[in-house]
C-alpha cells in the first residue's frame, strides 16, 4: 500500500519526465519524422502498464511492498508514461499537420480535437472498470489497447515532405 503523500512525488516525476524528453522527441522528430517518434512513443506507452501491474507483483513475490523505496521504485510508471505522452503529442500534431492538405488542415485538426476530446471521458469508464474487477485488470485492458495503438504506427507512413530523404528510417 503506497501512501498518499506520494500523490506529490508522482505529479512531480510525471512533470519531470515531460519537461525531460521533451527534446529528445524533437531531435528525433527533426532527424527522422514524427512517425519515428509515434512508433518510440507507442512502444514506450506500452511499458507504462506493464510496470504498472509489474512492479507491485514483484514487489509482493520478493516482499518489498512496505518499504519506501518500492513506493519510489513505483515512481517508473509515471517517469515512463509521462515521457512517452510528450512523445505521442509531438509526434500526433506533427503527423497530422504534414499529412493533411494544407487547406483542409483545420478541419482535421478540429476533426481529431474533437475524437481526442471523447477520450476525457475514459477516466469515468476506468472508475467502474476498477471498482468492479481491480487495478490489474483495468491496466492489463490498457496494455492490449496501447499494444494495438503501437501495431498500428508501424503502418504509418513517413509524412509527405520526408519522404525520400537520406535519413529516412522506414
Amino acid at each position: 500500500q503506497i501512501e498518499t503523500a506520494m500523490v506529490g512525488v508522482y505529479l512531480s516525476t510525471l512533470t519531470f519526465a515531460h519537461i525531460i524528453s521533451n527534446p529528445f522527441w524533437g531531435r528525433m522528430g527533426r532527424r527522422w519524422g514524427s512517425h519515428v517518434v509515434f512508433r518510440t512513443s507507442a512502444m514506450l506507452s506500452i511499458a507504462a502498464p506493464l510496470l504498472a501491474v509489474g512492479i507491485p507483483w514483484l514487489g509482493d513475490v520478493i516482499g518489498l511492498t512496505h518499504l519506501t523505496a518500492f513506493a519510489y521504485a513505483y515512481g517508473l510508471v509515471y517517469l515512463v508514461s509521462g515521457a512517452a505522452a510528450t512523445g505521442d503529442q509531438i509526434a500526433s500534431s506533427s503527423y497530422l499537420l504534414a499529412v493533411a492538405p494544407a487547406d483542409r488542415r483545420p478541419t482535421y485538426t478540429g476533426l481529431a480535437s474533437t475524437l481526442l476530446g471523447v477520450m476525457d471521458l475514459l477516466p469515468i469508464v476506468a472508475g467502474s472498470v476498477i471498482d468492479r474487477w481491480g487495478y490489474a485488470s483495468l491496466f492489463g485492458a490498457v496494455g492490449v489497447f496501447v499494444a494495438l495503438g503501437a501495431w498500428y504506427t508501424w503502418h504509418l507512413e513517413a509524412p509527405p515532405n520526408r519522404q525520400g530523404t537520406a535519413s529516412e528510417g522506414g
